[in-house]
């Protein structure tokens, strides 16, 4: 299984954004849910509209370079090699997929961030941060369809670098084409849960990086604590197959903050999910996180900002 994250934008909204290793897992946020009027566009023209640029990471130092970035409807889970290549898409797409190979990276350093924006309305739908494993390697970000269908329109990617001065380093658009208010069904959605058993299953400050074991266990955090993590181990996964999804609720509000979908390379391993601090710190109250299977609820936990 591997690391993954969350971190809060506005805590109120729908949207997320999710972190993880660039080159080493898959990274998905959640499309716009909220009532847009249908609209007619016109496929978009991947070759004018679709840039790629170097720029140099002012966070990490290094000078890295985006290639071969493509938007695909499916890519290979092992490879991130694009399997079909499309920038058209219908509101019941299952997910739209990022894909493309970086080099010039400080290894553990350097850190990618997707931001998606529905043209349309012109609405920031939140963004995606990875930090890059080697010096250079694939990547892969992706989009995932909400209950409701992708909202009709036009949709742009975009890929920087740094923190605080943001470079762009890849833009690409794509477009969703259709009626809203057709069948969405989900028919890949199985995700085999085997005999999944989580064990172990603790809320820390602080976890050791390369074990995921947890330093320091606790469940009562102030608002300025700089990250929550969730971790533990599980077994009886299919490899490749199995599927954990990691739900935030906002317990004060009854807010879903949002999910992430991390697959299972192998059997049995540790895991890990985390909640980073969103600028203004966390606001007080309960947070829950929730570990589902196949729709089934493995385990959850609480914890308390005060």
């Amino acid at each position: 299984m591997r690391k993954l994250s969350i971190k809060v934008v506005a805590l109120f909204a729908m949207m997320f954004l999710m972190m993880g290793a660039v080159g080493c897992l898959k990274v998905t946020i959640d499309a716009p849910t909220g009532d847009t009027e249908e609209k007619t566009t016109a496929k978009s023209d991947s070759t004018q509209n679709n840039k790629q640029e170097t720029k140099e990471d002012k966070s990490g130092g290094s000078n890295i370079t985006l290639t071969n970035v493509t938007i695909a409807s499916e890519v290979d889970e092992m490879t991130y090699e694009p399997i079909t290549k499309q920038d058209v898409f219908s509101p019941d797409s299952e997910v739209v997929y990022l894909v493309g190979n970086f080099s010039g990276a400080i290894a553990k350093e350097t850190e990618l961030t997707m931001h998606i924006i529905y043209l349309e309305t012109g609405e920031y739908v939140g963004s995606a941060s990875a930090i890059a494993g080697y010096s250079s390697g694939p990547f892969m970000f992706n989009i995932t369809r909400p209950n409701n269908g992708f909202p009709v329109g036009k949709y742009q990617f975009t890929v920087t670098v740094g923190e605080e001065e943001l470079e762009e380093l890849a833009v690409a658009f794509f477009t969703v084409e259709g009626s809203e208010n057709g069948e969405t069904g989900n028919a890949n959605s199985a995700a085999h849960a085997g005999n999944v058993e989580l064990t172990d299953v603790a809320i820390a400050s602080e976890i050791d990086p390369e074990t995921l074991a947890p330093l320091t266990v606790q469940d009562v955090f102030s608002p300025d604590a700089e990250v929550v993590y969730l971790t533990g181990n599980y077994s009886g996964a299919i490899p490749n197959e199995t599927v954990l999804t990691m739900e935030v609720v906002y317990l004060d509000e009854n807010i879903s903050l949002g999910t992430i979908n991390s697959g299972a390379r192998d059997s049995f391993g540790p895991f890990e999910f985390h909640v980073t601090k969103p600028d203004n710190g966390f606001p007080k109250g309960d947070y829950k996180f929730i570990i589902i299977n196949e729709g089934k609820e493995l385990t959850s936990a609480i914890f308390t900002v005060e």
